[in-house]
């Protein structure tokens, strides 16, 4: 399986977000997707941990419409935003795969 393909889950894994993340050369321009209750339960510690491998802007998401979608994907590709790390569930990750 390519590097680019790993998925890790378990244990301990929201200590080692630069790591995991690092070790497949994930870097450069970030958005951070992730709405207000998980930031305030884990972003004080995921953040620091992406800005170590890249460049971090927070986008939070309070809505999973087409159009609001639509929106940060412009702007990921009017900003060259190279990667995309969703923290959370539901319409956190509706957004970042769209």
């Amino acid at each position: 399986m390519p590097k680019s393909k790993v998925l890790k889950i378990g244990p301990g894994y929201i200590n080692k977000v630069d790591e995991v993340l690092g070790g497949i050369n994930v870097g450069g321009k970030i958005l951070f997707v992730t709405d207000p209750i998980v930031y305030d339960l884990f972003g004080d510690l995921v953040r620091p941990q992406l800005e170590r491998i890249g460049r971090v802007k927070i986008e939070f998401v309070d809505n999973n419409t087409i159009a609001y979608a639509m929106s940060v994907a412009e702007r990921v590709i009017a900003t060259d935003v190279e990667y995309i790390v969703g923290l959370g569930g539901g319409k956190v990750l509706d957004v970042c795969k769209y």
